[in-house]
Order: structure tokens, then sequence, then C-alpha cells
């Protein structure tokens, strides 16, 4: 705690002068920036002063190009005409002292001659000062700039000559002097508000505040011929940006912040550790089943595809193992949500215990459960790690004093026979696995490239019963069950399947994948919106009789069935007490309250219900004896072996004498021959059903075949029950 402690003073201190500095080289950066702009600011003036300088200096040269053209014209002009002419020339607000015209180099012409007579007559030969220029203009043909120069007449002055040629022949020049400090005075250069700006040439000064140049300035070019003058600016108060102490107020601000970046840092310190706990616990859920601690179903892809990364590189196999908990829903529903979870925590707990700490243990919803078993190159390996696996998973849990058993079914996918990426691997472990349930439970299977056609054949039924559902390829055919006697009493409506390329399906060839794949619903919707169109019909052909239809486990996981069923029959007007529901006796088992809801609502409708094959599953007289159980049907199994087994007659026996006791009728199914039928009355059976009668039929052949069987029975003396 106390090195702690010390680190994060170190830390302070340490975040104090980097605060510092980065408020330091901001502000150093501020003034930086202040400066440059300054400097653009000052430059875009200076560009402003030179423009209007070389404004003036063109309107002034604008009489001397007049006088020029004037002269070439005619060179013969007389000093009247030339006063004249300058008269009208020369604007007062123009910066000309006076301008001389020197044909063949020697002045003739000034204007205004007063106070300039003494440069009359002079030669620019005799004046090498001047001459230099002179020469240069003639030269270039242009104008070109001198000075500012020392004059004759006193004082100096800039001035501008141009040649003067006449029939191709240099015939003078002009000599046009400006008073060039009142011209950089009209121009702006000198004191300004913000901004003092100076002219030199070279290192001579020519206007402005000669002591600009010892500072910082900023310079622009003015190009007057030959001539390089250079305009230079600095501000009037001494400096382009500010010094440190002008920024107190900003600094004093960045002091705030930095202590207000500190409390901060001292905050996110005290609550470092419980915000690193919160991240950790996000990245838990994030990567990790909430209930089991194991990891999650997309935590999984990723530490298996990192993993069939390593072992493409390295050549390495390894082996997944998809388990499912056999019956866990039966458990889930009989226990409750609470302790079906507390049971899967333990059977979390298993697995992981019993595998190595580099394998992968994950559950990715339900009772479903991943193991990835590293460095598993061989089948018999893998099958004696599954092998114990189902040792552990089988071994009893016991749970708020109940004694659980549980076992499993595990599919197994091998790296890389099976599959080459995670998707593939999981797809073809969960196929083994329902391979290992249909080979009936608690036991392991590897996967195959049959059980991927089998799986493919499944899916690809659903979806052709789909098509078939909607394109009426299924019918409802209908089986009577008749008294002893042979009066029909009641119809069992049976589901068949005309395929277009398979033929005619019974149910047994196609329920199973409905009831897998989720259509059963559909399916037995279907059924019943049939029968209850089918009802009328079929009384008034068989008056009085009642039609059964079978009714699988897994319609009943929809806590609504049971409403909607009733919903259809009431669409269609039909009495409930004219409809049978026969379900399987592993309906009354003790652990599924919520199928036994949906019982009880459907009995207290009026629905009668029937055990349909009883004795061959959970047969309990206790099971039929706590239910509303109005018929049961005895499987035909019994009735194949009654005439060869002795044994099979007394148990036929004691199941009629127990369903008596018990106020339940008996149905006797697989019917095929007299003598059973002799033989199951003998016993008390109170209804007979099968082949001896007829097969099923579709509810317009049974409106044929019945009236032939009713005027057989007729003519034995039997009447049909009303």
């Amino acid at each position: 705690m106390v090195a702690m402690r010390r680190w994060f003073i170190l830390f302070l201190v340490v975040s104090f002068a980097v605060l510092q500095g980065i408020l330091i080289a901001l502000l150093n950066s501020y003034q930086t920036q202040q400066a440059n702009n300054e400097r653009i600011a000052a430059f875009q003036q200076l560009a402003t002063l030179r423009a209007q300088f070389d404004g003036l200096l063109n309107a002034n040269l604008a009489s001397m190009r007049g006088l020029r053209a004037e002269f070439m014209a005619n060179p013969a002009i007389d000093e009247q005409r030339f006063a004249t002419l300058n008269q009208y020339l020369l604007a007062d607000d123009l910066h000309t002292r006076h301008v001389a015209v020197a044909p063949d180099l020697v002045i003739r012409y000034v204007y205004p001659r007063n106070g300039n007579e003494q440069v009359l007559g002079t030669d620019y030969r005799q004046l090498p000062t001047q001459m230099e220029s002179v020469r240069q203009a003639i030269e270039s043909g242009d104008i070109v700039f001198q000075g500012p120069v020392p004059l004759l007449q006193g004082g100096e002055a800039l001035i501008a000559r141009v040649p003067l040629v006449h029939d191709d022949n240099n015939w003078g020049i002009i000599s046009q002097v400006l008073d060039h400090q009142r011209l950089f005075a009209d121009a702006g250069i000198g004191h300004g508000d913000s901004l003092n700006t100076a002219l030199r040439a070279g290192d001579d000064h020519l206007a402005g505040d000669d002591q600009i140049w010892n500072h910082d300035v900023v310079e622009l070019p003015i190009q007057l011929g030959v001539l390089q003058w250079s305009l230079a600016g600095y501000p009037t108060y001494g400096y382009w940006a500010p010094p440190w102490w002008h920024y107190w107020p900003l600094l004093l601000a960045g002091n705030l912040v930095i202590a207000a970046i500190l409390a901060l840092f001292i905050v996110v310190f005290i609550n470092h550790r419980r915000l690193q706990h919160a991240f950790s616990q996000i990245t838990e859920q994030a990567q990790r089943d909430p209930l089991t601690g194991l990891v999650n179903r997309v935590y999984l892809r990723q530490l298996l595809g990192r993993y069939i990364d390593y072992c493409e590189t390295h050549q390495v196999k390894f082996c997944v193992l998809f388990i499912d908990l056999d019956h866990f829903k039966q458990v889930n529903d009989s226990l409750g949500h609470d302790l079906g979870d507390q049971l899967l925590i333990t059977i979390a707990e298993r697995l992981s215990n019993r595998l190595r700490e580099r394998d992968i243990v994950a559950r990715i919803g339900g009772d479903e459960f991943i193991l990835v078993l590293k460095d598993v190159d061989d089948l018999e390996t893998c099958m004696n790690l599954a092998n114990q696996l189902q040792q552990t998973l089988t071994q009893p849990v016991e749970l708020d004093g109940h004694h659980i058993h549980m076992h499993a079914s595990i599919g197994i996918a091998m790296y890389p026979e099976d599959g080459e990426d995670v998707m593939t691997l999981i797809k073809h472990a969960d196929v083994a696995m329902y391979s290992a349930k249909s080979a009936g439970r608690n036991t392991s299977a590897f996967f195959d490239a049959s059980m991927q056609r089998s799986a493919e054949s499944q899916l690809k039924l659903s979806e052709e019963m789909r098509i078939g559902l909607s394109s009426g390829q299924f019918v409802i055919y209908y089986q009577p069950i008749v008294t002893p006697a042979g009066a029909i009493t009641h119809l069992e409506a049976l589901i068949r399947w005309h395929h277009p390329q398979l033929g005619l399906l019974s149910p047994a060839q196609f329920i199973p994948s409905a009831e897998r794949n989720g259509i059963i619903a559909v399916l037995g919707d279907f059924v019943l919106t049939q029968v209850c169109s089918d009802l009328a019909s079929l009384r008034a052909l068989i008056p009085g009789v009642k039609v059964s239809i079978n009714r699988s486990p897994a319609e009943f996981n929809d806590p609504q069935v049971a409403s909607r069923w009733l919903a259809i029959m009431a669409e269609h007007q039909v009495v409930s007490h004219d409809v049978i529901f026969e379900i399987t006796e592993s309906m009354l088992m003790p652990d599924q309250p919520r199928q036994h809801a949906l019982i009880n609502q459907l009995d207290e409708a009026g629905i009668q219900l029937a055990i349909d094959d009883f004795g061959t599953g959970y047969s309990s007289v206790n099971y039929v004896r706590r239910f509303p159980i109005r018929l049961i049907k005895v499987d035909r199994s019994f009735t194949q072996h009654l005439a060869e087994d002795s044994r099979v007659v007394a148990m036929v026996g004691a199941l009629v004498q127990m369903a008596k006791a018990l106020e339940v009728q008996v149905v006797a199914e697989g019917v095929e021959t007299q003598a059973q039928a002799q033989m199951l009355e003998t016993l008390g059976v109170d209804y007979l059903q099968g082949y001896l009668y007829t097969e099923p039929l579709p509810r317009n052949e049974l409106a044929e075949w019945y009236p032939d069987y009713a005027a057989r029975l007729s003519a034995s003396g039997i009447v049909q029950i009303k």
C-alpha cells in the first residue's frame, strides 16, 4: 500500500511536470501563431502600401509618357508648345518637381522654367553620376529610375528617364524629377497606427523609421527597373506577439485545468481497482456462460478458430465432443428451473474437473456442452475419454433431497478428418450426437459421412413437408374402431403423405423428422382442422361416431397448444366430446407438470383422452388412476401373440380387469383374425381395431366401404350403434 502511494505521488509529480511542459508548449505555440498572424497581417499591409506607391508612381509617369509621344511625333517643338504640354499633363496632385528634355543629351527644355534655369545647357556627358542611368535608358528603350540623387538646383530627388527615338535614331532623353519624400508620404510609408514602415535601397535609408531595421521586420521588395528597394514593417507597439507576462490569465487558467486533471487522476486512481474489476466482469460476461462460468458459444468459436490455425501450422490433431444431456428437459420441468440450474452447474464442474487444463469446456446453450480435447490424434483415445466422461456424468447428483441420475449422448468429430473449420466441426459433432441419441441415448458416436447424408436427408424431408402442407400432399385416412360385435363407434384419424417421388408415406416415415425440426405443430394443427372439417359428414355417414387423433409429446412443449386446439374446434363448431386425443404413456410421467396442466385443461374442456400403445413404455396403473384417461389402447404386439403365448393372454386379461376397476375402456389394436377378435372379446376388451375390419381409408373411400359393411352387420342381426 505504501509503495503504491509513493508510486502515485511520483506519478502526480511527473504528471504535473509533463502537463506544465504541455501548457508552456501550447502557450509558446499560441504566441508563435499570434506572431505569425501579425506577420501575415503586416505583409498584407506592406503589399497595400506597395500597390499605393506603384499607383502613385504610374500616375506621375503617365505625364512623361504623354510628353514622350508628343516629341517622338514632332521633335521640333518650341518652348511655348513644351510649356503648354506640361501644363496640360502635370496635375497639381502629382509629385513631379520638373521635367527636362535633352536633345542630343543636352538639356534644352525644362518645365517649370522658373527656378530651374541653371540646368539649361547641361550636358549629361559631363555628369558622370547621371550619365550611367541615361545610357541604361537609351540601351533599354524604356523608363529607367535613378536616385534619389543630388540635383544641380540643390536637394535630392528621384529621377525617371525615358529615351526619345525619331526615325530610328536616338534623338534625346526626357528626365522627370520626382519629389520622392512627398511620394513616399502620400503612399503611406512611415508611421502607421499599428505598423511602422520604412524604405531603403541597399543600406541607404529612403523613408520611414530607420530604426525598425534593428528589429525582426517583414520585408517586401519594390522593383523600379534596375533599382531594388526594400519596404519593411514592424509593429508600432514593439513586438509581433506579446511577451510572456501578457499571458498570465491563460497561464492561470491552464494551471487550473492541470489541477482539475490531477484531481481527476486522483479519482481515477482511487477507483482504478473497482473499474478494473468491473472491466474484468464485463470481459468475463462477454466470454463466459453466466450460469456455469464456462466458455460461451461466441468465445468458443474464437478459441477454437485460433487453435485450428495453430494445428494447421504444426500438423496437430484434436477432437470435438458435443454433449447433450438426455431427458434434461423432463428433469428441469419436474424439479423446477432453480434446481435445473444447479444441476447444470454440477455437470459443468464435473466436466471441467475431468479434463486437462489446456482443454476447452463450453456451454453453448440449454443442456448442450462442447469439449475440445487438444492433442488427441487417434479415435481410440478419444472414445476412451468420451467413455470416462459418460461414467462421470452418470454418477448420481444430490440436490435438495433429490437423487438425480443423469446420462448424456455424445457426438465426436475429429480434426482435420471431419472438418477443418469451426462451424463444420461443431456441426458434424452435433450430427454425431443426434446419431447417438437415435441409437438409444447414453452413448457416444463418431461422425461419419453417412450421418451427414442422413441429416441432410432429414432437412430435405422437412422442407418437402412444408411444401407438401401448402400444396395439398397430406391427407387424412380413417380406420374404424368397433365393438366386439362389429358396430363402429370411433374412427382413428391417421395422416398420410402422398409424396411426389416416394409415393404414399406412413406417419412412421416422417413424424420423427417433423418432431425434430419443429414442423409437428403445423402437422398437428392440419390434422385437427381437417378432422373438424370432415366430422359433420362422417357423423352423417356413421351416426354417433367419434374421432380420435394422435397427439405428439412434442406438441405439448407449447404452453398455448391446448387453447389453440380448442379455438380450432370452436371455429368449426365441433362439440368437444366428439373428439378423442390419443397421447403416449410418457406424457403421464411425474416429471412433466406443464404437460399435465395442458392435459387437465383439455379434460375440463370435455375432450376425452386415450393412452396409445399402452404396455410398451412407462405403463403404470397409478398414472392412469391420477389422470382423466377414458380409453387405453393395447398395443398390437400383444394382439399378435395372443394365440401363441399364454402369458400375453394373462397380461391382457389383467389389463382389462384393471381398466374396468378404474372405469376405463380398452381398445385392442392390430386385430387381423377372427380368432384374435374372439379371444379379445372373451377377455372383456371393449373395442377392436385392425385390418380384420378394414385398413385405414380416405374419407371418400370410407363412404364407399361403409354401406356394404353396415349391410353385412344388419344381415347378421347387428345394429350400428347411434
